[in-house]
């Protein structure tokens, strides 16, 4: 039975499997690794470098956003510059926004402001927004999707249009060159339909009669080929007369929404059909219940009723579930981490998995690849299709390369208060799950540090010695959740400025205590009478800094960058709190009398902020 957090020993309370140990050793690891790797410069590609492109790109990317995704959309950018640095204009992002009726002005004037620098915003006929009144959700989800490829009929000359969310990330150098060489391996290339394929059915009588827009009918499941599916075998039977979809189109297979590319020609045969544009119309007119939520299985089955109807040729490339991507990534399943294969990653919406994603592509783009092979659709995957000029095609299971490490043995390194003889020592506390806000600060911190150039004398000195705080609430049972602590390992190892004091005290746990800001006082204290005591010591709350106008962060952050803060920081206030001290009034300060020391700043510093500490400035 566990004890009471801060009963007893807690020693077996603390114990962890010796793999979880291990598996966090590899989360810093390959953090530290990828600093290491990091190239020192990208350059940012704009509007104004895709006008100097020559040449269509081989791949057009439509990015499912919304308004408020601001920081997706950054995370995407500074992903696709650092991969393509050496050819920006392979591969080109646009994201797709609804219409401009749809949003309010504030969300209008965030993403005009992003399009005059990127050029990369396509506001199409879509609901979207938070605007009273307006439809979104999945209504805009499959509203843009539909958009986006109807747009692409006549807003590019790429060979390939793909669309995704914004919360995948693609490989681009790897997959850029995977659909080059399909061009000459696969039967009429630029009428493929790539992707993770799936299969549904879909009852086209309801739509057509005026009913439930979102038709599919039959299971879903996520045994699509090239293997065998049980799935499509239920499909088959619910086929039947009599079955409960008799009266619906397929089986038919399409890309399961994590990524789907389709080839030029099929997508100006499709989705410039008088019957898709006219789909699209109906349901961004509708004011009206039912509403088309289903987004992937319907525009499946709007390419599927074409290439039947019509007898259009198509080539269903499958690629096989986990081998070429992943859906999600969790360190305690090694088969969800980066390795070589691997063409695109899903659910990267946070900026510690938009980091680690990116920087295990920048350690696999041009590994070797494997070539497509074609194969008779029913004899190898059991489906049936509707007629000849519909080719399959697959590969194979692959080797893994680059596979990431599965052993490590190292350590965090201290982080802040330590030997560096810093002017400042810098505390950011943020709750350990505010990883966004900590990547925004760090940007916020990067453009402020002046450059300095030292004196041969001053050169081993640092201005600024900064570590981010981690608060961290006691657990009942300190071993779970373990994909969220090797996240903090990644994160400490790939920044180097993530405090893991707390965890490491109990070999990767979480603390049995907790952990506050009066932790980090307490040691700054200890410090500030070491040995290597800076001149000055502050704390800053990362949530407060961050909602701070940006003219005001500049006006309490600067003073701390040159070492210099100003008297009106170091003055003890009762009443308000004091975040800055100079090492020499530490003890004394931070000691107090009455009661009214350490504890009572941490009173006074939690409800007013850095507006209340630094008052004085702003």
């Amino acid at each position: 039975m566990p004890q009471r957090p801060g009963a007893g020993s807690n020693r077996r309370h603390h114990e962890e499997a010796p793999s979880r140990t291990a598996l966090l050793r590899i989360a810093l690891a390959i953090g530290r690794q990828q600093a290491r790797d990091a190239p020192a410069f990208a350059p940012v590609i704009t509007a104004k470098t895709l006008a100097a492109c020559i040449d269509p790109p081989t791949l057009a990317l439509g990015v499912i956003s919304a308004p408020k995704n601001v920081d997706r959309r950054a995370r995407m950018r500074a992903s696709r510059d650092l991969l393509l640095r050496d050819d920006p204009c392979s591969a080109t992002l646009t994201f797709i926004l609804g219409h401009r009726s749809m949003l309010t002005d504030q969300e209008a004037g965030v993403l005009d402001d992003e399009h005059a620098v990127y050029g990369d915003i396509a506001l199409l006929d879509a609901h979207d927004g938070t605007k009273s009144g307006v439809s979104h959700g999945g209504r805009a989800v499959a509203e843009k999707a539909l958009a986006w490829f109807v747009h692409s009929v006549s807003a590019h000359r790429a060979p390939f249009t793909c669309k995704l969310d914004d919360d995948t990330l693609p490989q681009l150098p790897n997959l850029v060159a995977d659909l080059k060489a399909m061009q000459s391996e696969v039967p009429q290339p630029l009428s493929a339909y790539y992707g993770v394929q799936v299969y549904r059915m879909w009852d086209w009588s309801k739509v057509d009669a005026g009913g439930d827009p979102n038709a599919a009918c039959g299971p879903h499941g996520d045994d699509g080929p090239p293997q065998r599916s049980a799935t499509l075998l239920k499909h088959y039977r619910h086929a039947r007369p009599g079955g409960r979809c008799e009266k619906a189109t397929g089986p038919y297979m399409f890309p399961d929404g994590s990524l789907e590319i389709i080839g030029r020609e099929a997508l100006v045969s499709i989705f410039n059909s008088t019957r898709v544009r006219a789909y699209a119309t109906r349901h961004f007119r509708n004011e009206q219940p039912p509403i088309w939520t289903h987004e992937d299985a319907a525009l499946g089955a709007m390419v599927h009723r074409e290439v039947v109807k019509r007898k259009l040729p198509i080539t269903y490339v499958a690629m096989p579930r986990w081998e070429r991507n992943v859906f999600w990534v969790n360190w305690a399943e090694e088969r969800t981490l980066i390795h070589g294969n691997v063409l695109w990653a899903h659910y990267t919406r946070s900026a510690e998995r938009s980091d680690y994603v990116t920087g295990a592509y920048l350690g696999t783009s041009g590994v070797e690849r494997d070539p497509f092979e074609c194969v008779d659709c029913k004899a190898a995957w059991g489906w049936t299709p509707p007629h000849p000029a519909v080719a399959c095609c697959s590969k194979k299971s692959p080797p893994v390369r680059k596979p990431p490490p599965t052993a490590g043995d190292e350590r965090p390194a201290a982080c802040g208060l330590g030997e560096s003889k810093a002017l400042l020592q810098l505390g950011l506390f943020s709750p350990y799950a505010d990883v966004d806000e900590r990547y925004k600060l760090r940007a916020a911190l990067a453009e402020m540090q002046p450059a300095r150039r030292p004196s041969e004398s001053q050169a081993a000195i640092p201005l600024v010695e900064s570590c981010f705080i981690l608060g961290i609430k006691p657990r009942s049972n300190p071993t779970s959740p373990f994909n969220v602590r090797a996240w903090l390992y990644y994160e400490a190892g790939r920044r180097g400025d993530v405090d893991l004091s707390p965890l490491e005290a109990g070999g990767g746990t979480w603390p049995i205590r907790g952990h506050y800001s009066m932790s980090w006082w307490q040691r700054a204290v200890q410090h500030a009478a070491g040995p290597h005591p800076a001149r000055f010591y502050a704390l800053g709350l990362v949530d407060v800094l961050l909602a701070l106008p940006r003219h005001e962060l500049v006006t309490i952050l600067t003073p701390l960058f040159v070492a210099a803060p100003p008297p009106a920081m170091l003055v003890a206030n009762r009443t308000r709190g004091v975040a800055v001290y100079r090492a020499q009034d530490m003890q004394a300060t931070l000691k107090g009398d009455g009661g009214d020391g350490l504890h009572g700043l941490a009173r006074r510093e939690a409800p007013g902020g850095l507006r209340a500490i630094f008052g004085r400035l702003v």
